[in-house]
């Protein structure tokens, strides 16, 4: 049983999707419960991928110090950078995430463009979200460090949109490909939710407020193509001008309607698109995000079972863009809670499932934190974030070797085996799941309370609070989650 087990598992992973759909949710700070900017975002990336977490600290540079890209294209370094969280997707150049010390976050989505990259790319790619989070001090600083990289590099990859979010505000930069760049802001009383397409509709040129543009003049170059008629009756549309998928996305739609409280079928939005942004109904909590990050259209006619979501798994003439939020190739899921009014060691908090949100609770990490715990890590011999980068193409370095102690393996063991028998499984893992969150979300006001009270009087023992409290809740959760695969390999497989 043990040998068919693993044999069963490895498969899961191997044959995973083939569409890797990543999704982003941003709330505006007037639009949440307590004033907070969220932003929910779930990494899918499919093949053999571990995901390996790093705290970078704060570093000091010479005037003659650079920056290497990918493309061997050197850049000046700055004279001092932030401290952040690396959420590092070994081999891959678009994937990662970051948070740095002021709250700064930075993740992104694959769009289809129709942009041609043998028409001319770029230098810059890999290293552009690492280097915002390095130097920007808040969202629309990095749109602007963004820009003037772009501008002047130029884009490696094509078709993509970078969410950059603070504690005040968010900010969405598309990128059609090379030097072409489009950056809008949240509206504070907005909901914004990006699946894998553009998603500004008319551009205002004129709002310089909401919009900050490219040296390259996207109208200009867009007419040049023969992709817009300015003499036409229709207003420059983005998405319509640079994206290659012409119809709604149903996580879009799902994601407005759950958000707005409302009730439309798909195919209002089929005819008439959707909105970038949409006022919520009620205010969004935390809770509400996570739920979102978790969605698989349940109570509608698309329900899948989460653990049935891969293409081999989609049920014959089944649309092949109707993906739910949560899918098989979700690598983690986190909620930046991101709040103005709080001190350096609380306003920024990454509440993170290192895993598919479905089966793992959200946990809260601080700011604060000086310390990952080991568990996070499964790069074997590679003990600092700057050997990770260093390897971070070096697939001897991404072993995709299973490590028991590890706290992707132990995850996605129990993923990998509760979707043997999904509909069973989850009756085990929701409670265990939804205690462990619940608990964490009610005692936020007091940790932070005392974690306050000690960082005034001590930042070190502030920080060595917040790793202990990393530490024993990670520890947890980990017992727990082999608590429930020992139970599911039982369940599952007499």
């Amino acid at each position: 049983m043990k040998q068919r087990f693993f044999l069963i598992m490895f498969l899961v992973i191997l044959t995973a999707g083939l569409v890797y759909p990543c999704t982003s949710v941003i709330i505006g700070k007037y639009a949440s419960t307590d004033g907070s900017v969220l932003f929910g975002h779930n990494e899918d990336d499919g093949g053999q991928r571990v995901v390996n977490v790093w705290r970078v600290e704060r570093g000091s540079y010479s005037a003659t110090d650079s920056v290497r890209l990918i493309s061997g294209v050197k850049i000046p370094q700055a004279r001092e950078t932030w401290a952040y969280f690396w959420f590092q997707m070994n081999g891959l150049e678009y994937s990662d995430l970051y948070m740095n010390e002021w709250g700064v976050t930075v993740a992104s989505d694959a769009c289809p463009t129709r942009y041609d990259k043998s028409k001319g790319s770029g230098a810059i790619g890999y290293m552009l979200r690492r280097i915002l989070v390095e130097r920007a001090q808040t969202a629309k600083e990095a749109v602007r460090i963004a820009g003037a990289l772009l501008d002047s590099l130029g884009y490696s990859g094509a078709g993509r949109t970078l969410v950059v979010c603070d504690p005040n505000e968010a900010w969405l930069i598309a990128i059609p490909g090379g030097t072409l760049w489009a950056a809008r802001r949240v509206p504070d009383d907005g909901a914004v939710v990006l699946p894998n397409q553009f998603i500004f509709e008319e551009v205002d040129f004129n709002d310089r407020l909401n919009w900050l543009f490219s040296k390259t003049d996207i109208r200009q170059y867009a007419i040049k193509q023969g992709w817009y008629d300015p003499a036409g009756s229709r207003a420059f549309h983005f998405s319509a001008v640079f994206g290659k998928s012409p119809d709604a996305d149903y996580r879009q739609w799902r994601g407005q309607q759950l958000l707005a409280g409302r009730h439309e079928s798909m195919q209002p939005a089929k005819s008439a698109g959707l909105p970038f942004a949409v006022t919520p109904r009620n205010k969004v909590s935390l809770s509400d995000v996570m739920a979102l990050l978790r969605d698989h259209y349940k109570g509608t006619a698309f329900e899948t079972r989460i653990g049935s979501c891969s293409e081999n798994d989609r049920p014959a003439g089944r649309d092949k863009r109707i993906r739910p939020v949560c899918t098989s190739t979700t690598q983690y899921g986190v909620v930046a809670q991101l709040r103005n009014w709080l001190p350096w060691p609380a306003s920024g908090v990454l509440w993170v499932s290192f895993g598919r949100p479905d089966c793992h609770p959200f946990l809260p990490w601080y700011n604060g934190i000086s310390r990952i715990p080991e568990v996070y890590c499964n790069m074997p011999g590679v003990e600092s974030a700057d050997k990770a980068l260093e390897q971070h193409f070096d697939q001897a370095a991404a072993a995709f070797s299973y490590d028991p102690k590890s706290a992707f393996w132990i995850q996605n063991e129990l993923e990998n085996i509760a979707d043997m028998n999904y509909d069973e499984s989850i009756k085990a893992i929701f409670p265990v799941r939804d205690s462990i969150e619940k608990r964490l979300i009610e005692f936020q006001p007091e940790f932070e309370g005392s974690m306050l009270r000690l960082w005034k009087k001590d930042p070190a023992e502030a920080s060595a609070y917040c790793n202990e409290f990393i530490g024993s809740t990670t520890e947890e959760v980990m017992q727990k989650s082999m608590k429930l695969i020992r139970h599911l390999k039982t369940t599952n497989f007499d």
